[in-house]
Order: C-alpha cells, then sequence, then structure tokens
C-alpha cells in the first residue's frame, strides 16, 4: 500500500514516528523534524528542516507545507514546498502553487495550482525569506496538472 524510498529515509532524522489520527484537529502551526504521518485535520501551515511527512487520504491540510521530503494521499488547500522529494500518490489532491526538487506523480493525482521545479537550495532559501516569495511567485508559468482522468 505505502511506497518505500531509501533517499528518503536516508534523508529524515532516526527517532519515533509521530501519528495524527483520523479523530484529531489541529488549529495552529506544526513544526517538527523526524517523521510525521497525519490521517487527521490541519488548519494552519506545517514545516521541517529536516523530516519526512506523510498525509494519508482521509488527511485535509489547510495551510503551506515546507520540509524536506513528503509522501501526499491526501488533499492540501495551501503550497506545498519539497526540498528534496516529493511523492504524490493517487487521490492526492493539491490546490495550491507546488515547488519541487525531485518530483514523482501517480495516475490519479491531482494539482490544482502551479508546478515549478527549484534545487532544494532555492527552495529553502526563498521559504525563509517572506520577501522573496513574491519574486519566487512571479517566475511561474500556469500549469494545471491532473493525472489519470
Amino acid at each position: 500500500m505505502f511506497s518505500h524510498n531509501k533517499d528518503t529515509d536516508k534523508n529524515s532524522s532516526n527517532g519515533a514516528t509521530t501519528l495524527i489520527s483520523a479523530e484529531t484537529t489541529i488549529n495552529g502551526d506544526i513544526s517538527f523534524s523526524g517523521s510525521v504521518h497525519i490521517e487527521g485535520n490541519v488548519q494552519g501551515n506545517i514545516t521541517s528542516d529536516n523530516g519526512q511527512l506523510t498525509i494519508i487520504k482521509t488527511a485535509n491540510i489547510e495551510g503551506d507545507i515546507h520540509a524536506q521530503n513528503m509522501t501526499i494521499y491526501g488533499t492540501v488547500n495551501g503550497n506545498v514546498y519539497a526540498e528534496e522529494y516529493l511523492e504524490l500518490i493517487s487521490g492526492a489532491v493539491i490546490n495550491g502553487k507546488v515547488f519541487y526538487n525531485v518530483i514523482e506523480v501517480a495516475k490519479g493525482a491531482q494539482v490544482n495550482g502551479t508546478i515549478e521545479y527549484r534545487s532544494s537550495s532555492e527552495i529553502n532559501k526563498n521559504v525563509k525569506s517572506a520577501d522573496n516569495i513574491e519574486h519566487l511567485d512571479s517566475n511561474v508559468k500556469e500549469v494545471t496538472f491532473r493525472a489519470g482522468h
């Protein structure tokens, strides 16, 4: 059911995995290192400098996500900044802009917004400085991507 990526594993910190269950709603920002699996709802931004984020099919995120490595099955209403690796599984829905270094998109995943390649250093630099977000966005060409329809 879940794919396994050795490159993703070696980039995340050692330690326990945090689970945000389907019955949980978090109102506020999340900052983490290590591994986080979200099955529930988050209304806020999610940030990690060195971690693996997995958003399960039942999850709904209302906010921007900044992480090194991500696997998305659920819904994100916000911008996604993947410094290293982004995997969109069938059924994933992103309503916002996607900035990635390496991306894998399965048949049936949706991005309703723009998709743009950036090196991990560009993503990290531009995400950390709000002044640069406007400059980053001005370089994006409009792309709508829907796989498997």
